[in-house]
């Protein structure tokens, strides 16, 4: 493919695009920030907030971003009261947030919640839900208001960037999401000029949905275009860990039920990973976790058996482990792309978030006994090993489209959105 040269992108009136870009979280930030690069890179004038823990993921890659204290304004004190109120419980600055930016989230999004049911609701809800309870349109408001986009882009994070994509569409502005991974459960109905998704299954998917077939493109995710890079290139030196056999536990802090998003609380958390510990000491193997981003530590750090490898870096994490199970994480798909062994454990009726299993790529399982025994036969049967290594990355690169070329397709589609030339890209 013949590479574009890069050329700064106007509009009829001769001004530069401006998107307002919003990443909530961690996990979204390998979905989005790398058509932030590829926007910034073409001349676009991309705004991008970073909202809580994308915040540190964003400043490690050294993409420039806003959060929520850009936002904070003269007449927040009772709003920042709030804020500390609440981050005295919920803050960890373990995760690279500060405390800072973590006040004017809570705040700002209480406030905006206490101003739509009044106080004594917005308590009772945030008491039941915790955060799922936010859904901060008065910030994006003001994020609208200062930054005036020609365009909004954002993945399906159903808080910040679902507000987002609702100011989006009170203010007749074009929209863009990132839909994660391959729509099996939506956290909400997704609403946009243009959605993109993995492959044309998924497009499929969301059609049967209900989702107006127009908007949907099948992209590939931008977050595989990092990982076609590292299989074409020679590989990062694993990391060491110290035993022939570890094993890694991708955290999750929600699943999908048949009742809507089910939010795990401490009980459910600590039952999960000591069972997990107990599977893995029964197959001699080590007992790894990655917390997931927007998850705090807390007494999970204490929990003996069990190594923490939250600061590792991924990619050379898991091509040092022998396994990894996950529920739904896109750590998942990362480690099959890299040729890993995978088990996926969905123990609910319904289709898996996350069907590599349902693919044949990697062994699944609904119940705490299929887990163990998947994970036994993922170690110790050499030849289901050897079978589900032989084609497994290939399989994937072919079958999800990962050529390494999804953030351009993005990028095309944004700029076709506000009226910008569009080259072609391979689907």
């Amino acid at each position: 493919m013949q590479q574009r040269r890069p050329a700064e992108r106007q509009l009829h009136d001769g001004r530069r695009i401006r998107v307002l870009a919003v990443c909530y979280g961690g996990g979204h930030v390998k979905a989005l920030a790398p058509v932030v690069v590829e926007l910034r890179r073409r001349g676009a004038e991309v705004v991008l907030f970073g909202l809580t823990l994308a915040g540190p993921s964003l400043h490690a890659q050294s993409i420039p971003h806003l959060g929520f204290r850009s936002l904070v304004g003269p007449d927040d004190e009772d709003a920042l009261v709030f804020g500390r109120e609440l981050a005295h419980d919920w803050h960890d600055n373990r995760g690279g947030l500060s405390r800072e930016e973590s006040v004017a989230y809570l705040g700002l999004s209480f406030a905006d919640l206490a101003a739509r049911v009044g106080e004594g609701e917005a308590r009772r809800r945030l008491a039941l839900q915790g955060r799922q309870a936010f859904l901060p349109l008065g910030p994006m408001r003001r994020a609208f208001d200062l930054h005036r986009p020609d365009v909004v882009l954002a993945t399906n994070s159903p808080r910040a960037e679902r507000a987002a994509m609702l100011v989006a569409a009170e203010r007749h502005l074009p929209r863009v999401i990132i839909n994660d991974l391959f729509g099996m459960r939506l956290a909400y109905p997704l609403e946009a000029e243009r959605i993109c998704v993995l492959t044309e299954g998924v497009r499929d998917t969301l059609i049967e949905q209900g989702i107006d077939a127009s908007t949907v493109t099948a992209t590939g995710n931008p977050l595989c275009d990092a990982i076609v890079r590292e299989v074409a290139n020679d590989p990062e030196v694993p990391v060491s860990l110290g035993h022939p056999r570890p094993v890694l536990l991708a955290d999750q802090p929600a699943e999908w039920t048949d009742d809507g998003l089910h939010v795990f609380d401490d009980r459910e958390s600590k039952e999960m990973i000591l069972r997990f510990r107990e599977i893995c000491r029964s197959a001699d193997a080590l007992a790894l976790v990655r917390r997931h981003p927007n998850r705090h530590r807390g007494w999970l750090a204490e929990t003996e058996g069990v190594q923490w490898v939250d600061d590792l870096p991924l990619y050379p994490l898991l091509r040092a482990c022998d396994l990894i199970v996950t529920r739904s994480s896109t750590v998942g798909l990362e480690a099959a792309l890299l040729g890993r062994p995978v088990v996926t454990f969905h123990p609910h009726e319904g289709p898996s978030p996350l069907p590599l299993a349902e693919g044949g790529v990697a062994l699944g399982a609904q119940t705490l006994e299929e887990l163990s025994a998947a994970v036994h036969s993922a170690l110790h049967d050499a030849s289901l090993r050897a079978e589900l290594g032989r084609t497994r990355a290939r399989r994937l690169l072919s079958d999800f489209g990962c050529d390494g070329h999804a953030a351009e397709r993005v990028a095309d589609l944004v700029e076709e959105l506000v009226g910008s030339p569009r080259e072609s890209r391979p689907r």
